[in-house]
């Protein structure tokens, strides 16, 4: 760097500049893999997230589903989901984005694909009932005596300062009315890993 003094002179420095180009990292620490929430028990999810930077954090965005639900900018970086039943019928989507030949970048929302995966019990046998999910991460299962239970996908994305960003890997959970039956019989087990594809909704 070139510096003009006062007198006319000029003195050669050097500035040392320190590029940040390591991205955060990140985890869900709750709600935990395979957490079951009842409605007439439990109020909200409190998500929360682990993450960390060599430098400095800017903040950390949630997601549910593959829609985003709120950003938390000071740690520990959490966000409260109330909690609620969707309905086996509500209309699920998925945003695409495609960039075309000349550099356009095109979004659209289409509906998302669906697969039915059968139940597990405890021991990971299975119940003989499916849950219908979609690609999103929404999923849904009536059972016995009109029992039924959703699942859901949590997902964060964590952001330095530098603009870097890392995805964690999902969270599944469910969430179940209550039921007047042994908990032998109580749903919300899906086989693991799921065999579904990838969800295009999620963040990227």
């Amino acid at each position: 760097m070139l510096v003009n003094r006062g007198d006319g002179s000029v003195k050669d420095g050097v500035i040392q500049l320190t590029v940040d180009n390591t991205a955060p990292t990140v985890s869900i620490i709750a709600p935990v893999e395979g957490q079951r929430y009842v409605t007439e028990d439990d109020e909200w999810v409190s998500v929360t997230a682990d993450a960390n930077d060599d430098w400095a954090m800017d903040r950390v965005d949630f997601y549910l589903d593959g829609a985003k639900i709120g950003t938390s900018t000071v740690p520990p970086f959490s966000h409260r989901w109330d909690l609620k039943l969707f309905g086996q019928n509500t209309p699920q989507t998925i945003t695409r984005t495609t960039t075309l030949e000349d550099g356009t970048v095109v979004t659209d929302t289409v509906p998302a694909a669906v697969l039915s995966i059968p139940e597990v019990d405890k021991d990971g046998q299975k119940t003989g009932r499916n849950y219908t999910v979609y690609e999103n991460g929404f999923g849904f299962l009536v059972g016995p005596s009109n029992t039924y239970t959703e699942t859901h996908l949590i997902q964060v994305k964590a952001y330095d300062r530098a603009g870097n960003e890392t995805v964690s890997e999902p969270v599944r959970f469910f969430v179940a009315r209550k039921v007047k039956e042994p908990k032998d019989n109580a749903t919300g087990y899906l086989p693991d890993p799921i065999a579904l594809p990838p969800p295009a909704g999620r963040p990227t």
